[in-house]
């Protein structure tokens, strides 16, 4: 079952872009999440943080829990399974599931903009900028993310936390950029 809820519920083991459609994974939860708080006047974006910090630390454990295992049975088995011979294997996708979370949270945070003053389509423009950004910075990694993904990797111990340490990084960039070109322009 860890690897299952590690790739989102499979998401993550399609051939192409798996951190893509793990990403795009997450759209059914943000709409039930926004309807939630829309139907019942909750905060939209203290239910998307909450819901960030859950799959984080859940997927901390998940990380931890499937490298511990192909440590002690395999080593390559977890190598096997990935593009690239690194410790965050491609098919694990429930970082990004906790990054874009985080980069949706922000950006209706950091404004604490009211959906119902906000509207739908103006919601959906910032959701669907949040994807594209979050993706951009995830895939391209560029510094602080590549160094700190590095480094962590390169230590044993904080393996399984740099896995999903490097999406939470590029979250906090892509909501920094959305402030920067959607509020101060």
């Amino acid at each position: 079952m860890t690897p299952f809820f590690a790739s989102w519920f499979g998401l993550g083991y399609l051939p192409k872009m798996p951190g893509t459609w793990g990403t795009l994974g997450v759209m059914p939860l943000l709409y039930i999440l926004y309807w939630t708080s829309f139907k019942f006047t909750l905060r939209f974006d203290l239910i998307v943080l909450a819901a960030s910090i859950i799959t984080f630390f859940w997927g901390w454990w998940l990380c931890f829990n499937i490298l511990e295992k192909f440590r002690i049975e395999d080593r390559q088995s977890l190598l096997a399974r990935s593009d690239k011979k690194k410790y965050d294997p491609s098919w694990i996708v429930i970082d990004e599931v906790s990054g874009f979370l985080l980069t949706v949270s922000l950006v209706f945070f950091g404004k604490a903009i009211c959906l119902s003053v906000l509207g739908h389509v103006q919601s959906t423009v910032l959701i669907f900028a949040s994807f594209i950004l979050f993706r951009i910075y995830d895939i391209l990694k560029p510094w602080p993310i590549h160094a700190v993904e590095t480094w962590m990797s390169s230590q044993e111990r904080f393996q399984s936390l740099s896995i999903m340490l490097d999406d939470i990084i590029a979250a906090v960039m892509a909501a920094a950029t959305i402030y920067i070109v959607f509020y101060w322009f």
